[in-house]
């Protein structure tokens, strides 16, 4: 971020001079004529771990007559920016829409929800779910769960194509946690494909061996924000016509994440943008954010909930990628992440012109 900033006094016959405090690294003044100059790494300074540094400063005017002087405090704080979405493995020029939207919007960090490579999971279709994102891809800023597309294919080919491809991630792959900014991602997979063949040798539901690495790594995390993202949501506002509830949700996949610190839980699948807040049984509240961008028709908005096993639901905001106004799919939607201090804010962003309709707001101490 580029500065320039003057002071001026009337007369010329001094000199600017900083007579207590100190301006930001990078950051100068010209004492011949107040003038402010340099500019600040917003991305680097200051670090994750202090995301706000406050630079009290005063300056004088030193002339034959009495100082003038000016006191502030310059408030350098850490933006971090992340984006989110789900469903976008198809190769076509939507898709190309939503990853130019998220680049305007420049995060540090990308997840994809699931679904990365339609139609079957397949090696031969892979990069064209996931040549949209190769400019993060190529930084190893990239992060990715499963979805059951991903998973078609494995009972004629049990290797994931894109278990190679994720080189990078961490630990098994499969599941794992991301430090990024002050926000720690846990990715967390259902293990199951179109069919609900299950592929996960960890298990998905409470008290599985994956489940317990969550649990232990989230209670050991001291990210200030923790986010949660995963393919099949366990509470949905939406389905296609005549399918059922287990195909669009997936109810051994509520955690109950609020009792486990977790801010926000992001998901796809159900191919519709979405948000609501959920209330478990504790009487926690957690907002779940589901920004899937793929183009299925024809889906109902079904607000009551019928899939939630335990707590209740309220729907804030949804979106039909295919309804009135859409009839190509060419508005997809994602979710941005931008963290500044104690703010994370979570943006549904259109994908033709960067507009947000719905956003949530989480603050913490």
């Amino acid at each position: 971020m580029d500065i320039s900033v003057y002071f001026s006094v009337a007369g010329n016959y001094g000199r600017y001079v900083v007579t207590s405090g100190s301006f930001p690294p990078g950051i100068n003044m010209d004492e011949g004529s107040g003038r402010i100059t340099g500019q600040i790494d917003i991305s680097a300074n200051p670090t994750p771990a202090a995301p706000a540094i406050s630079y009290p400063v005063t300056i004088s005017y030193l002339s034959v007559k009495a100082p003038v002087s000016v006191s502030f405090t310059w408030d350098v704080v850490r933006v971090f920016r992340a984006a989110f979405a789900a469903d976008t493995g198809d190769d076509n020029g939507a898709a190309m829409y939503m990853s130019n939207s998220m680049e305007r919007f420049k995060p540090e960090l990308v997840l994809i929800g699931g679904d990365n490579n339609y139609p079957l999971g397949e090696a031969a279709t892979l990069d064209n779910g996931i040549d949209v994102y190769q400019r993060w891809f190529d930084r190893e800023k990239l992060i990715a769960c499963y979805g059951n597309h991903d998973l078609d294919n494995n009972l004629a080919d049990p290797h994931v194509p894109q278990f190679d491809k994720f080189y990078y991630l961490p630990g098994n792959r499969r599941y794992y946690s991301w430090v990024e900014g002050n926000i720690e991602f846990f990715c967390i997979t259902t293990g199951k494909d179109s069919a609900s063949n299950e592929y996960e040798p960890d298990g998905n539901e409470v008290g599985s061996v994956q489940h317990q690495w969550f649990v232990a790594a989230a209670a050991a995390s001291t990210a200030k924000f923790k986010v949660v993202f995963f393919h099949h949501g366990y509470a949905v506002a939406s389905r296609s016509t005549g399918t059922s509830a287990m195909d669009r949700d997936d109810p051994r996949m509520n955690w109950f994440f609020e009792e486990h610190g977790i801010d926000l839980v992001l998901n796809g699948h159900n191919h519709a943008t979405t948000q609501m807040d959920y209330t478990g049984p504790s009487g926690g509240t957690i907002p779940l954010i589901n920004a899937s961008s793929a183009v299925r028709p024809p889906l109902v908005i079904d607000p009551a909930g019928p899939f939630v096993d335990i707590g209740s639901v309220v729907l804030n905001y949804t979106y039909d990628v295919d309804g009135a106004g859409n009839p190509t799919g060419e508005t997809r939607y994602w979710c941005s992440l931008e963290t500044r201090g104690n703010d994370l804010t979570a943006k549904i962003v259109s994908s033709v012109d960067d507009t947000s309709p719905h956003q949530v707001l989480i603050t913490k101490p």
